[in-house]
């Protein structure tokens, strides 16, 4: 018998953003900025059961990525993002994670909501 083991953080943020190339009349409102309370979740896969990834280390991990990935928190307490989908969001987490830590695992997979509801999920693997 074989066991996966992974670690599950969870993190969220204030954050503007807008579709910019939006072509679809019905949602031509995302073409202008708007905030959104954006959830977070990253799993990854780990080597063992005992905290190969310290889940508190893990979540400051992420909670700093984003913040330098965007340059910290405008005046108004919220993260810019530009025309950042959640795609996009959730692939620049993965991509800071393990291009500057050097994390153990070999998989990881981001998922990012908008206000806890919509949302998208990119997966990583080492290889």
């Amino acid at each position: 018998m074989s066991y996966k083991n992974e670690v599950i953080v969870r993190h969220q943020f204030k954050g503007m953003h807008n579709w910019g190339n939006c072509h679809i009349g019905d949602v031509a409102f995302l073409k202008h900025p708007h905030r959104h309370i954006f959830h977070v979740e990253l799993v990854a896969s780990v080597n063992h059961a005992d905290r190969d990834i310290e889940f508190f280390m893990l979540q400051r991990l992420i909670d700093s990525s984003i913040y330098n990935l965007y340059h910290g928190e405008s005046d108004m307490g919220y993260i810019e993002l530009g025309s950042r989908s959640c795609e996009m969001i959730a692939k620049d987490i993965i991509d800071i994670l393990v291009t500057r830590y050097d994390l153990p695992s070999t998989e990881v997979t981001c998922s990012v909501f908008e206000d806890n509801e919509n949302g998208a999920k990119v997966s990583w693997v080492k290889g």
